[in-house]
């Protein structure tokens, strides 16, 4: 008896090739996903995908086209919103079934590109990390709020400090004190297999957020707060 080997369907082709950028409208009845230069809807209730649009005539490129770095459904306006690498934003229209094109000004070669983003719960921010290491928060206009350079040598944890006491070998006094904070600081460097990705998260109440990123030497990570 010969072993069956079940051809893959269209479906499931697009499904598996689309799964890292699969978005679902506020009510988790559709998802939305982007297979190449096309984006489809995928209903729940009836397993159906439709193709709802093509932007490949939006792309002002010959064969170098940027790739997507984050997607999310936009609630309060039903869009599909998608943010590529060089700082294009398309939104599809979900209701009107229309595209618009624009671009972040904050985003250029210098940048690098962008590295990772993310919008808070509520969709009012939306913090954006380039490849150079720096952070731009937009409110939900897109208007740039703050721009903060994430390339520092140090962020305190391991500096000496120096209050007129002596010498910054001795003005920790008690026993073990003063070996203890002379003693040089190890760092662990990433491992082999890190994918030196950024990863934003933010607070449940969207005033806060943290940043884990790569520090600018490429030896270790970063895990810094926002408020």
């Amino acid at each position: 008896m010969q072993n069956l080997i079940p051809q893959r369907t269209e479906t499931t082709r697009l499904l598996e090739s689309s799964i890292d950028q699969f978005v679902f409208n506020d009510y988790y009845s559709v998802g939305y996903f982007v297979s190449k230069f096309s984006i489809y809807s995928f209903h729940l209730n009836d397993k159906q995908i439709i193709h709802r649009a093509n932007f490949q005539n939006l792309l002002d490129y010959n064969e170098n086209y940027p790739t997507i770095i984050y997607s999310r459904y936009i609630i309060e306006d039903e869009l599909l919103f998608l943010l590529f690498t060089d700082g294009l934003i398309i939104t599809y229209d979900t209701v009107n079934d229309s595209l618009l094109k624009q671009s972040l000004n904050s985003i250029d070669h210098a940048s690098g590109g962008i590295d990772g983003a993310k919008f808070s719960h509520d969709q009012e921010l939306l913090v954006i990390i380039t490849r150079n290491n720096v952070m731009l928060l937009y409110n939900k206009l897109l208007a740039l709020k703050r721009r903060y350079d994430l390339n520092v040598e140090e962020y305190g944890a391991s500096e000496m400090i120096n209050v007129n006491w002596g010498s910054k070998a001795t003005q920790f006094h008690g026993q073990g004190m003063r070996d203890h904070r002379i003693v040089e600081q190890q760092t662990v460097t990433l491992t082999e297999w890190d994918d030196h990705k950024c990863f934003i998260d933010w607070k449940h109440d969207d005033y806060h957020y943290t940043i884990n990123f790569v520090s600018p030497k490429g030896l270790i990570h970063f895990l810094l707060p926002f408020v």
